[in-house]
């Protein structure tokens, strides 16, 4: 039609939710996935009547040959053993239904504040297609990264997160302040010694060196969490933090934090490439 790249196609009638055209055969669905009605809630949903409006509009997309991916605020599939209430939309095997019924590779989302890739399998060991959920840690929150999409012409879509780099921005405009002039450092220092401290007050009857030392373990470990960052459990295990936490705290509730963290980190979540060709040659 008339419509140019980057204006909304469609806007549905019971919510906040558009699809925007990026490119002739790419759509982008911003999906409302709140619940403010009568009340506003933690939790979220995809309203029957947006369901609805979605499977048109994914109908139409199909019927043209487009690519569809959606985003929502709140979270399609369980993505975290640390955080396990108010995350995953209440309607999310619904969602995960209906966009997989129009092959739609990618959903991505917020909410959680980990940055974290999963892909959906309709069963423990399932192979071949099934969508994948891409979960974007706060932009605000160290290391104040962003992730960045882009398509090849065979229908690949690339994902990665960059670093917004403060230093050189500083630099440019002449400030004095060394801590933006040296924002990398600052930023992983500032989040450590906050978290350290927060974990500090939950430990008890223990020496001040030794508390000092499990709480930079808990905060180093949880930052590279929140961030997707790999974490090898045998490297993690072997730290001295970490037999401390195993010594003084062996029952608490952050020793099962610590564990679930390392169990949730076992791959990077801050590159993905969705292929088509590849998703289709996977035996399901």
């Amino acid at each position: 039609g008339d419509l140019g790249p980057g204006q909304a196609l469609s806007r549905d009638a019971a919510s906040f939710s558009y699809v925007y055209a990026l490119r002739d055969k790419i759509w982008l669905v911003l999906l409302d996935t709140a619940r403010y009605d009568p009340v506003n809630l933690v939790e979220g949903e995809v309203r029957p009547e947006t369901c609805a409006w979605l499977e048109e509009n994914l109908e139409a997309a199909q019927e043209q040959g487009i690519q569809v991916l959606v985003l929502g605020h709140h979270n399609l599939l369980q993505e975290s053993r640390m955080y396990t209430t108010m995350c995953v939309m209440d309607n999310g095997q619904e969602v995960v239904e209906l966009l997989e019924r129009y092959h739609v590779p990618l959903y991505i989302s917020g909410h959680l504040h980990l940055q974290r890739v999963k892909k959906h399998k309709r069963e423990p060991g399932a192979t071949g297609y099934g969508i994948h959920e891409i979960v974007s840690d706060a932009f605000s929150i160290p290391p104040c990264q962003y992730g960045a999409v882009s398509w090849q012409e065979d229908g690949t879509v690339n994902y990665e997160t960059r670093s917004t780099d403060v230093s050189s921005w500083a630099a440019k405009k002449g400030m004095e302040n060394e801590e933006l002039l040296n924002f990398e450092a600052y930023q992983k220092s500032y989040v450590h010694e906050l978290i350290k401290e927060q974990v500090k007050k939950k430990i008890d009857d223990i020496p001040e060196e030794t508390a000092d030392s499990m709480g930079l373990y808990y905060a180093e470990l949880y930052a590279d969490y929140c961030a997707g960052l790999r974490i090898d459990q045998a490297e993690a295990e072997y730290e001295k933090g970490y037999g401390e936490w195993e010594r003084f705290m062996p029952d608490s509730r952050e020793m099962d934090e610590i564990r679930a963290m390392i169990r949730d980190s076992v791959e990077d979540s801050n590159r993905f490439i969705f292929s088509q060709e590849r998703e289709d040659e996977e035996p399901s």
